[in-house]
């Protein structure tokens, strides 16, 4: 209960957000706004103050601008404050003000995230171990070998896999190649990596040594209900040494559906648990919801607004990328979430503690702000989009097509979400 309400806030205040955006447009504008509402119809009640309505509604969720002369029968051209007398210019401006809101609350949120401490892999602080190396990858090819321990690149010392991907791009800033020391069997191997090996598209190809230790679980999946938890190093699986975390790994793709014994180390005690894997269709693989150990690492604020800029321009960069997989056929809607994917990954993330929430704030604001901006009516980016026709053909678009195409979108947005929705309870109950 308690996860599901902070999903409600989430998501309600993001929205609202969004709706302060139009708001604070149309007053930039000069647009009159009537009624701005804290949650959706039905009204609960409401105060006037000057010219708008300032309301409360009963659904806490969200809420809603009203503009004067944007509904169907209210425009007015002569009047200077009425919506349908502003410019193309002016009306981009309230259109694209919500969504403008939600991006820039992602980038204000995302340095926070790293000031108050991102999640990161535990194995980046760790000795720099090579766990493994596929067959026919760049780091095949250089010559690494599992257990290879990396002491050295070029002429620094490197104590932590942190130390070697930083050392790596220095180095191959100002040179073609990149020399690494290993400790191989007790001897001393240098390795010659070429720089396009690094800066390439394809993955290097190793995998470092992880430490035996969970981190944390996946909710619906047999680890979790088995009563594994987060802290728990696995020291055998069915009396097998499990001394790395791809061992466990191993282990559990080995025994599929049978049931396995999970020898763990809890706070200074030995404990024995029963957990059977379950296959996971879309990978083909037997899991049990164990994700690797990881630590909560925060910045300085300067470093903090950096790398938060960076990682919002990339995720906002994956989300065209995946958007255009969409609709080219390359992704399918298994890959979107619906109400019931985003509550219950809000909960998990309320659940795993504030840098989690935050991140997933900043990640769902972002969204929200991209995909109101798709020219799909009535989307605010399907407003746009009829904008920018009416500006070519230089005159306003039929009011009955246009109220066609927006229940022909609205129609599309629906049925999206219903047949996202039926499957995530189908996956979640079923």
């Amino acid at each position: 209960m308690f996860e599901i309400l902070i999903a409600v806030l989430v998501l309600g205040v993001l929205i609202l957000i969004h709706e302060l955006g139009h708001f604070m447009a149309a007053r930039l504008t000069g647009v009159r706004v009537t009624q701005f509402s804290i949650g959706l119809p039905p009204k609960a009640f409401g105060k006037q103050i000057g010219e708008t309505e300032y309301v409360i509604s009963m659904i806490p969720f969200g809420g809603y601008v009203r503009l004067d002369g944007q509904t169907p029968g209210e425009e007015n051209p002569e009047d200077p404050r009425n919506y349908a007398s502003k410019n193309g210019w002016q009306k981009f401006i309230i259109l694209a003000g919500g969504s403008l809101m939600n991006l820039l609350l992602a980038f204000v949120v995302m340095p926070i995230v790293f000031m108050v401490g991102v999640e990161t892999p535990a194995w980046q602080n760790l000795a720099p171990v090579v766990e493994s190396v596929e067959i026919g990858s760049q780091a095949d090819v250089v010559g690494f070998k599992p257990g290879d321990r990396i002491t050295r690149v070029g002429n620094t010392e490197t104590g932590t896999w942190d130390d070697v991907f930083d050392t790596m791009s220095d180095v191959a800033l100002g040179s073609a190649t990149v020399v690494a020391t290993v400790e191989r069997d007790g001897l001393g191997v240098i390795l010659s990596i070429p720089k396009r090996s690094l800066t390439g598209k394809e993955s290097f190809g190793w995998k470092p040594r992880q430490e035996n230790i969970i981190g944390g679980l996946v909710a619906g999946l047999p680890g979790k209900e088995s009563g594994l938890m987060a802290g728990d190093r696995v020291i055998s699986v069915n009396g097998k040494p499990t001394p790395t975390w791809d061992t466990i790994a191993d282990m559990i793709q080995r025994e599929g559906r049978n049931p396995m014994s999970f020898e763990l180390l809890r706070e200074g005690q030995a404990v024995t648990l029963t957990v059977t894997a379950k296959l996971i269709p879309e990978v083909n693989k037997y899991q049990v919801g164990i994700q690797p150990n990881s630590t909560i690492e925060s910045y300085p604020v300067g470093e903090s607004i950096v790398r938060g800029s960076i990682a919002m321009v990339d995720i906002t960069g994956r989300t065209f990328v995946f958007l255009g997989k969409l609709l080219s056929g390359q992704a399918s809607l298994n890959e979107v979430s619906g109400p019931v994917g985003i509550f219950s990954t809000i909960g998990d993330a309320a659940e795993s503690g504030a840098p989690h929430l935050l991140f997933l704030v900043a990640l769902i604001t972002l969204q929200l702000g991209i995909i109101n901006l798709l020219p799909i009516p009535p989307l605010d980016g399907g407003h746009i989009l009829l904008l920018g026709v009416e500006s070519i053909i230089r005159r306003p678009i039929e009011m009955d097509l246009r109220m066609k195409m927006q229940v022909a979108g609205s129609v599309m947005l629906y049925l999206i979400l219903i047949i996202v929705t039926i499957r995530e309870i189908g996956q979640k109950f079923f």
